[in-house]
Order: structure tokens, then sequence, then C-alpha cells
């Protein structure tokens, strides 16, 4: 290491996180009055770990639904390096999805689980990872339940250490979605954010996506104590200034679904289901 140094901080020794070096330092305080009649000293070791990057899969939730009937995307673009950031560096980031895992159980138990028989879908290199759903249709371990599949994402960068992450896809046997729906975003009214990071203080708006001529309606499953949350109008994005949004009297619409600053409640998890129909009729 650096040579020592000496310096006059008060009570409070700060380093700002630029500064850090990986290693380990010996930090010693001295205490004394002022007169310099009494005096006490202390010393600790501190030790700097390298960082690594914070991998990231879609929104950034463990466990998620899906339907085989509908081609699987996941995606790393979340993924970031916090010392590139804090150093004001640009951040080259380097993908490879490491590893596929298919099971009867999200808990993937031993001698339950094999690898992803699709060898596409190991050691692929890319921001996003594309699962058809006849990849999907030929891995399913079951034709009347859910198979589990388990994605293993590793991100490198040109600063930190590779970083992991892993996510598990719930996938429903048969096909109960409609030709042409994709997935659905979540806004602040202004940009995508992601289902795992809502501000309550934010407006909150569900958009679904669909082609021409499919509609749909928002029901919410829970939590029951917010029953009423849909048909309050004093919820909902319904004002003027926000023309253009879903109401309780839109029945089947393309319309989005905007709630009002704060309505929705820190720590409350919200559970909204999108049903979608053909407007000739025919719910999904």
């Amino acid at each position: 290491g650096s040579a020592p140094s000496t310096a006059s901080l008060g009570q409070t020794f700060f380093i700002p996180q630029a500064a850090l070096e990986v290693g380990e330092f010996e930090v010693t305080l001295t205490v004394s009055l002022p007169d310099g009649s009494v005096t006490g000293t202390a010393t600790t070791l501190q030790v700097i770990l390298d960082s690594f990057v914070v991998a990231v899969i879609n929104d950034g939730a463990a466990l998620f639904d899906h339907n085989q009937g509908t081609d699987l995307v996941l995606s790393g673009a979340l993924s970031y390096d916090p010392v590139a950031r804090v150093l004001g560096r640009e951040q080259e980031l380097g993908f490879l999805w490491t590893s596929c895992e298919v099971s009867v159980s999200a808990d993937f138990p031993e001698g339950q689980t094999e690898p992803c028989s699709v060898d596409e879908l190991v050691n692929a290199k890319g921001e996003k990872l594309d699962v058809s759903s006849d990849m999907l249709a030929a891995m399913a371990v079951s034709d009347s339940e859910p198979t589990f599949y388990r994605f293993t994402l590793e991100v490198s960068s040109n600063v930190s250490l590779p970083g992991e992450a892993a996510v598990v896809a719930k996938v429903f046997p048969g096909s109960n979605r409609l030709e042409g729906v994709n997935a659905v975003r979540l806004t602040n009214h202004l940009e995508d954010i992601p289902f795992s990071n809502i501000n309550t203080k934010d407006f909150v708006v569900i958009r679904p996506d669909a082609e021409e001529g499919i509609c749909w309606f928002y029901t919410l499953v829970a939590p029951s104590s917010e029953a009423g949350l849909l048909q309050n109008a004093d919820n909902l994005m319904l004002s003027s200034d926000y023309e253009g949004y879903w109401r309780p009297d839109s029945g089947c619409s393309r319309l989005p679904l905007g709630f009002n600053r704060g309505v929705l409640k820190s720590g409350v998890e919200y559970e909204f289901s999108v049903t979608y129909e053909e407007q000739s009729g025919g719910s999904v």
C-alpha cells in the first residue's frame, strides 16, 4: 500500500466511493481533549472488496407466469455496473445466458430437474434471450400441469467483477391468449418502470398491448381490502388533463388503466388481471 496519512476530520470520517481502492486499510482514530490532557486511540482494519455487476433479468422479479402458446423473451437490459456509474465511466456490459433448467417444481428438486434440451438456450450471448413457443412446447414436462424453467444470466463489465441473476418462469400448457397479444407494460405516465420498483408518489399506468380487433377488461385480484379500487373514480386518471384512460364504464376497451399519485399504497402487493377479448366476442 499507500503511505499513511493524517487528517483532522472531526467525528465523522467520510471517504467518497469513487476514491476507494480494493485492499486492506488500517484506520486509526485518536480522540483528545482540547488541551491535550487526555488522549485515546482505537484502530480498525477496513477491507475494500471488488464490486460486482448488478445483473437483472426483465424487471427483477424472481418468478413470473407465462403461457406456452406465446414466445418468452428475457432481457438483461436493466443490469448495471455500480462502480462505472460512480466513476462516471461508460459501462461496457457483456451478457452470457449460462444455464437453462427444466423442472416440475419451482424448488427444482434434485432428481426432478434436467438441463434444457434446446442447445441454443445454453451459453447464448446477447442482452436478450428469445425462447419460442415451439421450444417451450418441446421442453414441457406435462400436457396438463405447469413446467418450471430456470434461466441464469451472467453479466460482465470492463470495470467490475461479473454478476449473476436467475429467474424462474412458470409456464402453463396450451394457449389461452389470442394471437397478437403482447406483454403488459407498466409506466409512470412518462417512461417504463419495472413491476418490482413502483414509486407510490408517481402516476402508475398499466398499458396492455395487442393488435387491432382485440380489447380488454381490468380486474383487481388482490388484495381483497382494496376491492373498490377500480370503481372509485377519484383513484383513476380521469380528469381533462389525462384523457384517454380507462374508466369504470369503459367496458371492453383498448384504453390504459391509470392511477393517480398516492393511490397505490407502499408495502401492499397488488395483483391485477387483464382479460382479452376479440371485439366481436370470445374471451381469452
